[in-house]
């Protein structure tokens, strides 16, 4: 490891729900924003779009599997290796208030010729950003509050209709 690696201090000899949990508020902690396990290897995480390694042990296969079901549950392993992946999220509970939720997605691999797992885990933002803060148009914004807030209505369906040929004008 060279010493611009970030190192996970808390490596258990072998994760299980409470040290996996750990590792994952300490990730958050770091501002990692991918974290990948893959057995036959250490952890990587994405610190600030430098792919570091983070503990100095690779994991097996079995300490994967029980990741997965730790995840997933228990049919998790078998469905990865019917070739099925699979895309869920992951809680891990900080306090009765304060939690930090994953996007996770896991998916079985060949690595030197042999079965594997890789899982990808990416934290989520607690709080999903306003439209008006992700740069959506105008009128796509007034568009959907109109069908969020229902077009039956006489106004919203002459808001929808305003719109739909402004759109149509402007294209």
């Amino acid at each position: 490891m060279s010493n611009t690696d970030v190192v996970y201090q808390g490596m258990p000899p072998k994760f299980d729900r409470e040290s996996f949990d750990l590792f994952l508020a300490w990730a958050f902690e770091q501002r990692v924003s991918d974290i990948t396990i893959q057995s036959g290897e250490p952890l990587w995480c994405d610190i600030y779009g430098v792919l570091r390694k983070v503990n100095r042990r690779d994991l097996g296969l079995q300490e994967v599997v029980d990741l997965v079901t730790i995840i997933y549950g228990e049919n998790g392993a078998a469905r990865l290796k019917a070739g099925n992946d699979f895309d869920v999220s992951y809680v891990v509970k900080l306090s009765r208030e304060k939690s930090i939720r994953f996007r996770v997605n896991a998916t079985a691999i060949m690595s030197d010729d042999r079965s594997g797992i890789q899982i990808t885990m990416r934290a989520l933002p607690g709080v999903p950003p306003r439209l008006q803060e992700q740069d959506v148009p105008k009128e796509i914004i007034t568009v959907f509050s109109a069908r969020l807030y229902g077009s039956r209505s006489r106004k919203n369906q002459k808001l929808l209709d305003s719109v739909r040929q402004a759109v149509e004008q402007a294209g």
